[in-house]
């Protein structure tokens, strides 16, 4: 992971970087609460993705340098206490990506929110993933996962998904010349529907099912006297009743 952190380093990462913290920018501003957390490693340079979010108290965690240091799939984080929770690229390093989104849904807050980050495969970022994932290189090497994918995994846990974006419509070429070019067409690209995005960037919410209370069924009173008959009214009681009416 630390590999993909100087990734955001280079020129092309630089300009992933500044796209996704523009992407990123509304999302965050709308989350409260008191805790934030974040899993992955802080990508290389000056920008601070954590900024936009109101939440005081925010922490980067992961098998990371520059983090707190932790497995992904066994957080030190009591159950029901934190407010948001951003998996930076967490999935793709993750080594049991169901068991760190179990992990999420543990630590995470009725309906609290998650931010997901992770590279999409159906996208020029994926053409590269898979012509070039085999000789190692960060972070072609890593695993994609489609946001369909991601989707789903959150809709078994009960999850939201509130909003799609993503960024990186452009092939990740990385020359000094080409950059002001890939930028324009970058922005372009992104306002036109049904272009995948290199990174995708979802934003779901933690559901709890309300819990309806059934209603008691109470026992009926048993009889009394059971077997024995009540006598009815007579007939001079009957009169005298009639005669009380008139």
């Amino acid at each position: 992971m630390r590999a993909l952190a100087a990734w955001y380093g280079h020129a092309v990462g630089r300009r992933t970087l500044q796209a996704l913290d523009r992407m990123l920018e509304p999302g965050l501003a709308r989350a409260f609460g008191y805790h934030a957390l974040w899993l992955g490693q802080p990508p290389a340079g000056s920008i601070d993705l954590s900024r936009h979010a109101p939440i005081r108290h925010q922490v980067w965690m992961g098998p990371v340098a520059g983090a707190a240091r932790c497995r992904f799939e066994a957080l030190p984080v009591a159950a029901e206490s934190v407010d948001l929770v951003v998996l930076f690229h967490a999935l793709e390093v993750s080594e049991d990506p169901h068991a760190l989104l179990r992990e999420v849904d543990r630590v995470l807050v009725p309906e609290g929110q998650l931010v997901i980050v992770h590279f999409h495969p159906w996208s020029w970022y994926g053409l590269w993933h898979a012509t070039t994932g085999m000789l190692g290189r960060m972070p072609w090497c890593l695993p994609f996962y489609s946001r369909q994918r991601v989707a789903d995994w959150l809709g078994l846990l009960g999850y939201a998904c509130e909003a799609r974006s993503g960024i990186g419509f452009v092939p990740p070429l990385g020359g000094r010349r080409l950059q002001p070019l890939l930028v324009r067409l970058d922005g372009l690209l992104a306002r036109r529907p049904g272009w995948m995005p290199g990174i995708s960037v979802l934003r779901a919410r933690k559901q709890v099912a309300a819990v309806r209370p059934l209603p008691l069924a109470w026992a009926r009173p048993r009889r009394l006297l059971s077997g024995v008959k009540i006598a009815g009214p007579t007939t001079r009681s009957g009169n005298r009743v009639a005669r009380l009416r008139r």
